[in-house]
């Protein structure tokens, strides 16, 4: 793999997490694939998301549906009462070239580690204000005419076992 492909999935690792934090979810939602599956595991060893209860398992009309409740419904989200405030820090990533079975793919298997803080000033949790969600997210990134989109993000929270509260910030 060329260093010139390292930063560039890199650089797009680090567009996601700003469009992130930065909650232009509709941006955001325009990197994924129509194919695409949004996957956080109940547990980390997890292979298959039919055989055991999902924290999140989504599709693109369900990750659709999450992004126009998040900016256009007009629809209170209690369970984000205040809205958290993110930052998200991308770290050691490994690419693999090609993904799949097929060798002449232009997709690309991803692995990153992230730490994503979050801040409430109030409200819930008031006397935990700041979290931090330690994870390792899988991606396969598909190269297209426009740059690469998100075919698949499987997201593995390293305190899965643990109560994490509200995760309307967690894409």
């Amino acid at each position: 793999m060329s260093p010139e492909l390292q930063f560039e999935v890199e650089r797009f690792l680090a567009r996601e997490a700003d469009l992130l934090d930065s909650e232009r979810f509709r941006e955001w939602f325009e990197l994924l694939t129509e194919d695409v599956v949004y996957w956080i595991p109940g547990n980390q060893v997890e292979e298959c998301p039919d055989e055991r209860l999902s924290l999140v398992y989504e599709k693109h009309f369900n990750l659709e549906t999450r992004v126009w409740r998040l900016m256009e419904s007009g629809l209170h989200n209690f369970s984000n009462e205040p809205a958290a405030r993110t930052m998200r820090l991308v770290g050691n990533v490994l690419v693999t070239e090609p993904s799949g079975e097929d060798p002449d793919s232009d997709d690309l298997a991803v692995t990153a580690k992230v730490l994503l803080a979050v801040s409430r000033s109030a409200g819930y949790r008031a006397l935990e204000p700041h979290a931090v969600h330690p994870m390792t997210c899988h991606y396969e990134l598909r190269r297209t005419d426009d740059g690469f989109r998100i075919a698949s993000k499987r997201v593995d929270l390293l305190e899965v076992n643990n109560a994490v509260g509200p995760m309307t910030f967690i894409l």
